[in-house]
């Protein structure tokens, strides 16, 4: 039989290209684009390494803050609305020099964005003196009770462990609980020269904890590279808890004469996110 074919009435016709005005294209290219966009963030969300790259400028666990990002409302316990503190008087730029414009330790830099594995509860133990307690209140603030594997107590003990030896603070003989800020100052001065601890800016430790800049090493537990535990410990001279660190170490870590008493293996993953050992 013939095959009869009957034709489309115009109005009903789907345009070619060449018919289409202008604006239908443009509409639909950005329809188009639209929808690869949606697919990729989806398929990065699903994928962390994705993920991680679309944040390339997320740094990575900090200890503390309460949207995951290391900020906080400014009068977030209550006491960093008070001397030392004064975060009533505004945010502080952590990225920028942690000391005081005149290089003294400065309580003010706590009311920032918190910098990584510092804790603001222990900050303020430490600033009223309070140095038996300093690291007790970091390791039960919430931040700490994260079970994730590069977040938590194992993970943090494992990297202020090392610190501890690497930075020779289990042989030191001048911190005690009496220690104060402005004798800290003098013991940082011998230990770093106050030309650099007071003039370090946070955003140097930031940039060498971003995702595809970060210096952890795996051998034998985490731990920080010896450039960036220099730069942590001069962190705590500019934020006023440098002592508060010494004595933490020699009460709690440098007791157990081995820093892998505490170690923690993550097995890190290879790639742009950390850096082995050989």
């Amino acid at each position: 039989r013939d095959l009869i074919v009957t034709p489309i009435p115009r109005e009903y016709r789907t345009p070619s290209c060449a018919q289409m005005s202008l604006t239908k294209l443009v509409v639909l290219g950005e329809l188009c684009v639209l929808g690869v966009a949606v697919r990729l963030r989806g398929e990065a969300e699903q994928n962390p390494i994705l993920e991680a790259q679309r944040k390339r400028k997320l740094p990575i666990p900090t200890d503390g803050g309460v949207d995951g990002y290391g900020k906080r409302p400014d009068c977030v316990p209550e006491e960093l609305c008070q001397a030392p503190f004064h975060c009533e008087e505004g945010h502080w730029n952590t990225a920028e020099v942690l000391a005081t414009a005149d290089g003294r330790a400065n309580y003010r830099s706590w009311c920032g964005n918190e910098l990584p594995f510092r804790n603001e509860e222990g900050a303020i133990k430490c600033s009223q003196g309070k140095l038996e307690e300093y690291g007790h209140t970091i390791l039960r603030s919430d931040a700490m009770r994260d079970v994730h594997s590069y977040k938590g107590q194992a993970f943090f003990k494992s990297i202020f462990a090392h610190h501890c030896f690497a930075q020779g603070f289990c042989d030191d003989t001048k911190v005690t609980v009496n220690t104060t800020v402005e004798e800290s100052e003098a013991l940082c001065d011998e230990r770093y020269g106050r030309e650099n601890w007071s003039t370090l800016a946070g955003k140097k430790i930031k940039q060498m904890l971003w995702y595809d800049t970060v210096e952890l090493l795996d051998d034998g537990g985490v731990h920080m590279s010896p450039q960036l535990e220099r730069y942590y410990a001069m962190s705590g001279c500019a934020q006023g808890v440098h002592h508060c660190d010494v004595h933490w170490c020699k009460q709690f870590f440098c007791p157990e004469e081995d820093w892998r008493a505490f170690a923690k293996i993550v097995n890190l993953p290879s790639g742009p996110f950390f850096t082995r050992s050989a």
